[in-house]
């Protein structure tokens, strides 16, 4: 308390004590103190929206307020704020990992099953990605549309597609999207009671995850 008083007490710049007031709010939030961390948050908002006005901090902001929102349990605000925060980063003109942050959105309203906006935001992602000419982004994008086929109850061209994703993912060293697309498969197998096809996508994580290792020493 003794150090928010300092930090609040003029010596710092806006965006300083809005730094602060970000980490303040993060750290509540892993405290689970989720009401407190917001508050904080929306400070450090308050300041680029007022103060700053920038729109890359704003975007930001709203995404560090839609992310403890989404882990709050509150899926519908954090949508909306997800979607104010996409919307400031095109704005801004900043598009680094803009893609990663349109795949989290997707992922949160594939939770919710809300195919429409899912679809929607796919295509948003698909866009970036080609923009950039980014091979990661273009696996991350297919792996959401393969999520997307299995909501929908296409199992066979989710398969296929996490299938050729993953060989892809295999090539360009992306472990970790490598070992997601067998989960996936693993989960559709599962759900289709194919016991030899689930064993099979096991031990490609089990592959993946050995290979990784190796590289990493």
């Amino acid at each position: 308390e003794e150090q928010l008083q300092h930090a609040e007490s003029g010596l710092f710049d806006p965006f300083e004590l809005s730094y602060i007031y970000n980490n303040i709010g993060l750290f509540e939030a892993e405290q689970g103190n989720y009401e407190k961390s917001l508050t904080f948050l929306n400070k450090a908002l308050s300041i680029h929206q007022n103060k700053t006005n920038s729109l890359q901090e704003q975007a930001i902001s709203l995404g560090n307020i839609a992310r403890i929102l989404g882990e709050s349990g509150d899926f519908l605000k954090a949508g909306e704020t997800y979607i104010l925060s996409l919307k400031m980063y095109d704005k801004s003109g900043s598009h680094k990992e803009l893609v990663e942050k349109i795949c989290w959105y997707i992922d949160l309203m594939l939770t919710e099953d809300n195919l429409v906006l899912s679809e929607e935001y796919i295509k948003m992602a698909e866009h970036y990605a080609l923009l950039h000419e980014s091979r990661r982004e273009e696996i991350l994008v297919n792996i959401r549309k393969a999520k997307f086929m299995m909501n929908s109850g296409n199992f066979k061209d989710a398969k296929q597609l996490f299938i050729t994703t993953r060989s892809s993912a295999d090539l360009n060293s992306h472990h970790r999207e490598s070992i997601q697309c067998s989960l996936y498969l693993a989960e559709i197998s599962l759900l289709s009671n194919d016991i030899t096809d689930l064993k099979d996508g096991l031990k490609e994580c089990e592959r993946v995850l050995q290979q990784s290792a190796q590289t990493s020493h």
